[in-house]
């Protein structure tokens, strides 16, 4: 798969700005390589409440 967040996970908490939903934030993170989370752990590469993704 590769991408920019390749083996990276993330955690969305919070309102979205940028995005419709959370399962379209999601599925643009797994897209460009990252892991989906559903809650914090001390694995965790990023956790946001209110995020704005670029890329």
């Amino acid at each position: 798969m590769g991408g920019k967040l390749e083996g990276l996970s993330f955690c969305i908490t919070g309102a979205l700005e940028s995005f419709k939903n959370r399962n379209e934030t999601h599925q643009i993170i797994q897209d460009h390589g990252g892991i989906k989370k559903t809650g914090v752990t001390k694995n965790l590469f990023f956790v946001d409440t209110n995020i704005r993704i670029a890329f």
